[in-house]
């Protein structure tokens, strides 16, 4: 058995292999987490598309209903409104 200044070779050979066991959980611990994360991440984006496309649909209805109102309005005073193009709402849950 031979020696490397204080230890053994055994024992360092028996440390090495700790070291290479311990860096081998932490890396898989790390990628157990990014996949998390990006799972994690998708649900956000997925959350975040629907919330953003409920704001489109409720902004369509508005201005549907605006334009709707205005074209009245203009008929009642006599003004042009046949240039106003008022939205397709169909197939929206419009109040």
């Amino acid at each position: 058995m031979t020696t490397d200044g204080f230890l053994s070779r055994r024992v360092l050979d028996i440390l090495f292999l700790a070291q290479l066991l311990l860096v081998g959980v932490v890396l898989l611990i790390m990628v157990v987490y990014s996949f998390q994360t990006a799972i994690e991440v998708q649900h956000i984006s997925e959350r975040q598309s629907a919330y953003v496309q409920a704001q489109n649909n409720s902004q369509l209805c508005n201005q549907h209903d605006m334009l709707i109102a205005l074209v009245n309005i203009g008929d009642k005073l006599g003004l042009p409104t046949d240039d106003i193009v008022i939205p397709d709402v169909e197939g929206l849950n419009c109040p």
